[in-house]
């Protein structure tokens, strides 16, 4: 089970598109075993311990999407203001205002560098 949890756990990071959120049960879904996951946990430690390694809280799953959307605008060219990097993160408000001063970042590495400079 420990070595088709960390298959899943590539091919969730892997997906093209905005990320999926790291959780035990997308984890062991795309395993093929939620029921086993969810009923037989206390008998794999070593996949609990595992899956409570990767899995992702609200707050590092914004993070990751926030550097997929930054990610994005940079292919594209872009200089997005902060609302627009957040809308593309998806980010609900609660967590925009945690992470303001991440998405200020984002926004400032997508400035055009001779803009930068004047600054």
């Amino acid at each position: 089970m420990l070595a088709a949890a960390r298959i899943a756990v590539q091919a969730l990071r892997a997906e093209p598109g905005c990320p999926a959120r790291l959780t035990r049960t997308a984890i062991a879904r795309r395993m093929g075993h939620l029921s086993l996951i969810e009923q037989h946990m206390d008998r794999m430690p070593r996949t609990r311990a595992f899956l409570a390694s990767v899995v992702e809280s609200r707050g590092a799953y914004a993070r990751r999407r926030l550097r997929w959307a930054t990610e994005q605008f940079r292919m594209e060219g872009v200089a997005p203001s902060a609302s627009q990097v957040g809308r593309r993160a998806g980010l609900r408000p609660d967590l925009a205002t945690q992470l303001a001063e991440d998405v200020d970042r984002a926004v400032r590495s997508l400035e055009p560098t001779d803009l930068r400079r004047a600054s």
